[in-house]
């Protein structure tokens, strides 16, 4: 509303007029473009939401013994714990009739480590080899003050895959490999 000012000093209130080309109906089509445009811009940022979820998920970290939440970047090793190792190779991981290779006693320290150093033959026959058995290191670590168990195994012997041969049909020679081919073409 504007005001006018008299010469004698009374103040008087005069409306102003609306624009003739405005309603209120346009105002009301401008409010729910808006509204629209922010329930899209908000739809948008929950769907980014549950991409990065999918992206990078977060997964409950449960101990399976206590069923209660692993507490993150706690280790349970402290300097100067007692662990004992054992040690096993075999066709089986962790045998329980057989009786460890090595069983050592250790302390644990991150910055003065004693290794321990055996050595062990093991043999592997060609049988066990086209059975296609493998030949385990296992090692069991106990750690005294936590009543806990770490176990870890790797196989001695590399397992691969046999390499794919393909047989190519040559003029004058029947099935030969791939690989011998070239031989066939080089001038003597």
């Amino acid at each position: 509303m504007g005001k006018e000012a008299k010469s004698s000093g009374d103040v008087v209130e005069t409306k102003e007029e609306q624009p003739k080309g405005k309603s209120k109906g346009m105002g009301l089509v401008n409010k729910g473009s808006n509204a629209v445009v922010t329930l899209i811009l908000i739809y948008a940022s929950m769907v980014a939401n549950t991409f990065r979820g999918i992206l990078w998920p977060k997964f409950p970290d449960i101990d399976p013994n206590t069923h209660g939440f692993i507490t993150k970047h706690n280790n349970i090793f402290r300097d100067g714990d007692t662990l004992r190792a054992k040690l096993w190779i075999g066709t089986t991981a962790w045998p329980s009739k057989k009786p460890p290779l090595a069983d050592v006693n250790f302390t644990y320290d991150w910055d003065e480590f004693k290794a321990v150093s055996t050595k062990f033959n093991v043999n592997v026959t060609q049988a066990q080899l086209n059975k296609g058995q493998n030949v385990f290191l296992s090692v069991e670590v106990f750690h005294e003050q936590s009543r806990r168990t770490v176990r870890a195994k790797g196989g001695l012997v590399k397992q691969m895959k046999k390499p794919d041969v393909q047989k190519v049909q040559v003029a004058g020679a029947v099935n030969m490999p791939r690989r011998q081919r070239a031989k066939f073409w080089q001038e003597d």
